[in-house]
């Protein structure tokens, strides 16, 4: 795949949770759908990988199987997530979204990525995004540590992989919800586990 140096940008089309397109807006990448299905007893999130934009219109993503399937309780409640397009490889997700520590805040998760490695989501940990992924555990926790103004100078001692950032205050209205997922390109391969 060509480098270009510069991030993904993936435009989130609906901005809800309970389903949208996440379409690479250099139609680099290819397009991430997440939709969701009720049912009686849990809710289940899909996440595919669609192709490309220029193939996706004619592609169904009810003929794919989904890359990750995330099932929570009806209440959403922390259920599997299951990997791969046979969804045969599940795990807790309590196990695979930890907690930094036992009394820790909920809103700061270390997984383990594809690539093997621990990556942090966090949500609100950066002042100018709503959730980051970053990559360095130990300065992470220091970074969580700082007070505010040491927060602003020392975000460079984060690995920063992506971030998702919601449409700022006053925007005019866009065709889409106007969020945005950034993954830097070099963790590109990770996309799919942030959408």
């Amino acid at each position: 795949m060509t480098t270009y140096g510069i991030p993904l940008f993936f435009e989130d089309k609906t901005g809800k949770i309970t389903g949208s397109d996440f379409v690479d807006i250099y139609d680099r990448s290819p397009m991430l759908r997440v939709a969701q299905v009720v049912q009686s007893d849990r809710i289940l999130r899909y996440i595919y990988d669609v192709g490309s934009t220029s193939i996706a219109s004619s592609r169904g993503y009810s003929s794919s199987e989904p890359e990750v399937t995330l099932e929570f309780g009806t209440d959403y409640s922390l259920g599997s997530i299951y990997f791969g397009r046979s969804s045969s490889r599940s795990i807790p997700m309590e196990r695979y979204l930890r907690r930094l520590s036992p009394s820790g805040s909920s809103l700061v998760r270390v997984f383990r990525a594809s690539d093997g490695s621990d990556y942090i989501w966090g949500y609100r940990v950066d002042m100018d995004h709503e959730w980051t992924v970053s990559g360095n555990l130990i300065h992470l926790i220091s970074y969580l540590n700082l007070n505010y103004h040491e927060k602003c100078t020392n975000m460079s001692t984060l690995k920063l992989i992506g971030h998702y950032d919601l449409k700022p205050a006053g925007e005019p209205p866009y065709r889409s919800s106007g969020n945005v997922l950034t993954v830097y390109e070099e963790y590109q391969h990770l996309s799919i586990g942030m959408a």
